[in-house]
């Protein structure tokens, strides 16, 4: 009995250790682009929520852009217009990195915003090159979009 005490004390080192070390790595991969995407976050979340096709392909990579039709991305966006107009947003909370080599990157965050259609979260995966920043790709997820 003592035994089983013992292993069952030692997974629940080894799962916490697990878990702490993973919180750790991710706060280290993010720390490089935390601050200054947060900023280009906080001005950029306010002109994508405008909804204007051209404002908005200002702000896109140049390669975002060749992937996808002038058709799609203008339904797209007429789509995500339906959320209305942004009330406001938290700060974004880091989710991914998508290394490409050492002096570009894709960093991925996640953003909660109130819309006056809606609550909604934003995915904008932000390309890192030559110490800029521009929008990759962005989502909006959102129950009002499917009415």
């Amino acid at each position: 009995m003592k035994k089983y005490f013992l292993m069952l004390g030692i997974w629940f080192v080894v799962i916490l250790g697990i878990i702490a070390g993973s919180a750790v790595y991710n706060h280290y991969k993010s720390s490089r682009y935390d601050e200054s995407a947060h900023i280009f976050l906080k001005k950029t979340v306010p002109q994508l929520s405008n909804w204007d096709v051209d404002q908005i392909r200002l702000l896109m990579a140049p390669e975002a852009l060749e992937r996808i039709s002038d058709t799609t991305y203008n339904a797209t966006i007429t789509l995500f217009a339906k959320m209305g107009r942004l009330l406001s947003f938290d700060k974004p909370k880091f989710s991914q990195i998508h290394l490409e080599d050492k002096d570009r990157a894709i960093v991925e965050y996640t953003i909660d915003a109130k819309y006056e259609n809606g609550d909604a979260i934003l995915t904008v995966n932000l390309l890192h090159e030559d110490g800029q920043f521009k929008i990759y790709h962005f989502n909006v997820q959102s129950s009002a979009l499917t009415n």
